[in-house]
């Protein structure tokens, strides 16, 4: 619950120096491993470290303990996301870890809908975006530039945070 207050206080690097200290304490049981290489990845994401953020993501998918599939799933994708970031992704590998993603994902379970329901009708087309968070980073900037293009007249435009917490850039985001 630390690390997690500090994270929501946009305090990322005192939550890593936390995490350090609580791994070197041996507090986390093998099997919980990929929950602190989540923690981890989230804080140098938010310190815009692609790099270090895209490898401890990769380490938490690919780590043996019993990370539940809806949470595999889940980090593939924002370590999907942060590789298109990262320089020292290739081309082939980027194209690789999107095949792999495509097989995990094979079996997911389908949200069945009709678009002929008169209940599933609007009047304008509506967009959703979810990300772990719209704070501060490189996904939050990434959205201000699309934000801003949208017709408001022919698009409703919905933003779905996946952790609480507001700065500056998410009351703009919002406010458009």
């Amino acid at each position: 619950k630390p690390v997690a207050k500090l994270m929501l206080a946009n305090r990322f690097q005192l939550a890593i120096d936390r995490l350090q200290q609580l791994v070197a304490d041996g507090i986390f049981l093998p099997e919980e491993m990929w929950r602190v290489d989540q923690r981890f990845a989230d804080c140098y994401f938010n310190l815009n470290e692609v790099t270090k953020a895209a490898g401890l993501y990769w380490h938490a998918i690919t780590h043996p303990g019993s990370m539940p599939y809806k949470k595999q799933t889940e980090f593939y994708s924002n370590y999907l996301f942060i590789l298109h970031y990262d320089p020292c992704v290739s081309r082939e590998l980027l194209r690789e870890r999107h095949l792999m993603y495509d097989q995990l994902c094979m079996n997911a379970e389908l949200f069945p809908h009709d678009p002929r329901d008169p209940a599933r009708r609007h009047e304008k087309i509506r967009v959703g975006y979810i990300a772990p968070t719209f704070r501060g980073n490189i996904l939050s900037f990434f959205c201000t530039q699309l934000m801003k293009r949208y017709d408001r007249d022919r698009f409703e435009v919905y933003l779905y945070s996946m952790r609480p917490g507001e700065d500056e850039l998410t009351k703009k985001l919002t406010s458009w």
